[in-house]
């Protein structure tokens, strides 16, 4: 005899009460640029929540589905994501309408973290290299959606443990949830630095100077210097530089400072008040109308359109 699938909004709480569905669902601004999703909910039935939001800026996601299965169907033609219990997740978001579904086996367990995608490149800092291929690329073009799997590690499931099952006061669980936050974030970190160990055809004195390009081109991104100056500079010619920055980082040397521009960018107009031209000369445009180009390109939205939108805690 055919089980009974039933779908229900997470919206329509009359519904959702009318089941007798055990959910608990939290939304925490775990920082400025970090947000934690929470879903628990068992039930008898074969049911399906369906989650609409809209995600305004391109995130970082890491999804841990510890039972149940979930999926992101995104707008703008990407391909359904597909998540369950066999492994985690890590995945690039851009600015898209989402319809997230959770299905229940007969359970679902699982936490997603978001993070904005400047304040994740910043976190990462020169370690970028250690990402896959893929990933950077994503991140490179203009509203490119990326979706990973990787094995569970013990220490994974034992921090997701830790959170879910917290009996810390209110006082203490917000400095918890962002230090266990910032845990995870880190293993799946060590996890991408252990299996991408990439095989360079440049040498190991070679690396070390493009690090330091890399450092000198940063040190005034508004004014930086001539490709042959900073080849001069580190000790190296400018073949060596172009050719090393593009194994070492996946992306050409000014595409690179391109981006850190950007994020630049993007964090003065979350943490100030300023103008878009003012932000567009602190950064190094001498075009406003350039600026705007590069930066919709980029994030998929205008710089005017940049604001904090927190999620709400439910």
């Amino acid at each position: 005899m055919k089980v009974e699938e039933i779908k229900i909004d997470l919206t329509d709480q009359a519904k959702l009460s009318e089941t007798g569905l055990n959910l608990y669902h939290r939304e925490i601004t775990v920082s400025e640029h970090i947000q934690l999703a929470l879903f628990e909910a068992t039930h008898t039935s074969h049911i399906t929540i369906v989650n609409r939001f809209d995600n305004p800026k391109p995130h970082i996601g890491f999804n841990f589905c510890v039972a149940g299965a979930t999926s992101f169907a995104l707008t703008g033609g990407y391909p359904t994501a597909f998540a369950d219990s066999s492994k985690v997740n890590n995945f690039l978001m851009p600015t898209c309408k989402v319809t997230q579904e959770l299905v229940l086996k007969p359970s679902i367990s699982l936490l997603t973290l978001y993070v904005d995608l400047p304040a994740f490149l910043k976190l990462i800092g020169e370690s970028l290299e250690a990402l896959p291929f893929q990933f950077l690329d994503a991140m490179h073009m203009s509203n490119k959606c990326y979706f990973e799997s990787y094995q569970w590690q013990a220490i994974i499931k034992n921090t997701l443990s830790q959170i879910f099952h917290s009996q810390m006061s209110p006082l203490a669980m917000r400095i918890f949830i962002e230090s266990k936050s910032l845990e995870l974030i880190a293993i799946i970190l060590d996890i991408y630095a252990k299996g991408n160990q990439r095989q360079f055809t440049i040498s190991r004195s070679d690396i070390d100077k493009i690090q330091f390009a890399k450092d000198l081109l940063l040190r005034d991104i508004a004014n930086p210097p001539s490709l042959s100056k900073l080849a001069r500079e580190a000790g190296t010619n400018e073949f060596t530089l172009k050719k090393g920055f593009k194994e070492l980082f996946n992306v050409p040397v000014f595409k690179y400072l391109q981006q850190m521009r950007l994020a630049k960018a993007y964090e003065l107009f979350q943490a100030t008040n300023l103008q878009v031209s003012e932000v567009a000369i602190i950064v190094g445009y001498e075009s406003v109308s350039s600026f705007n180009r590069a930066f919709l390109q980029f994030y998929g939205m205008k710089p005017g359109d940049v604001k904090r939108i927190p999620f709400k805690t439910i």
